[in-house]
């Protein structure tokens, strides 16, 4: 389970996760060079780290029960 974890919670799956499956970069108040440049291509950590910050987000407002209501949600294929 450990290795599972820490897998998966490397930056840079969560970057692949938050680009391809949640589409994050489209939700993201860029720069006007940033997204011109489309800034997260080729980054192994820009979208990750605002997906942990989302996550951070929606438990402090919603708990844990608030978190895992969102990650049910997500279509994952």
């Amino acid at each position: 389970m450990n290795k599972f974890r820490e897998i998966y919670g490397e930056n840079k799956h969560l970057h692949i996760f938050s680009k391809d499956v949640l589409k994050l970069q489209r939700y993201v108040i860029w720069g006007k060079d940033e997204e011109a440049k489309e800034r997260w291509i080729g980054s192994d950590w820009i979208l990750g780290d605002l997906f942990e910050a989302l996550l951070g987000a929606i438990y402090v407002d919603k708990r844990i029960d608030g978190v895992n209501k969102f990650m049910n949600k997500i279509k994952w294929v």
